[in-house]
């Protein structure tokens, strides 16, 4: 089962919830990564959620990073892709999506599809990309995935004000929202590119 890792946070992150929630009380920016990640090499469409968000500023996000994001930084990266506080969902890759709530008191979603390497986001049941065509399973109106390296399940939280945090759900429990048609949960078992079509036993 994936859930932060307790190895790969900043120090004010403290996690709870065997570890799918981590909340930042300390005003410094911290963030986390998953213990697993999704190399893109690897083929599968993958969905995960965040059934629980509290953001404090427009810097907060969640959602993915690779292994050069600084845990400290917030989407203004190619190393980050994101929900933020200001209703923004994009990275240095090259995509915003503007128009969209803060993600607190929302569930956000999100479709990783690494056969076409598309990512898609929306929050509760609401539109992907905050568009009206865009849909993961007919892989319309994604955003490039930027890079080429693996990606992470990641988290950036700053107590301006409260304690903000966030639980993320790979796929230990029941979605609140559904899967797209195609994708199965980030936890789902999909053999690597080079291994398909072998025959192990």
């Amino acid at each position: 089962m994936t859930t932060w890792n307790p190895a790969d946070k900043t120090a004010d992150i403290v996690l709870s919830g065997g570890n799918l929630t981590a909340t930042n009380s300390v005003n410094t920016a911290d963030g986390v990564r998953s213990t697993t990640q999704k190399l893109l090499a690897s083929g599968g469409k993958f969905y995960f959620e965040f059934p629980t968000i509290l953001l404090s500023n427009s810097s907060d996000w969640v959602g993915l990073a690779n292994s050069s994001w600084n845990e400290t930084d917030g989407l203004a990266s190619s190393n980050t892709i994101g929900l933020s506080q200001g209703g923004i969902f994009g990275s240095g890759g090259g995509f915003d999506v503007t128009g969209l709530p803060d993600p607190s008191g929302h569930v956000a979603c999100f479709a990783l599809d690494l056969v076409n390497s598309k990512i898609w986001g929306r929050l509760d049941a609401g539109i992907w990309n905050n568009s009206g065509t865009a849909n993961p399973t007919t892989n319309v109106g994604g955003f490039n995935i930027p890079g080429s390296s693996g990606w992470f399940g990641a988290v950036r939280l700053q107590a301006n004000s409260g304690s903000p945090h966030a639980t993320v759900n790979f796929g230990a429990s029941a979605f609140v929202q559904a899967i797209p048609s195609g994708f199965t949960s980030w936890d789902a078992f999909v053999l690597p590119a080079s291994s398909r079509g072998l025959i192990v036993g």
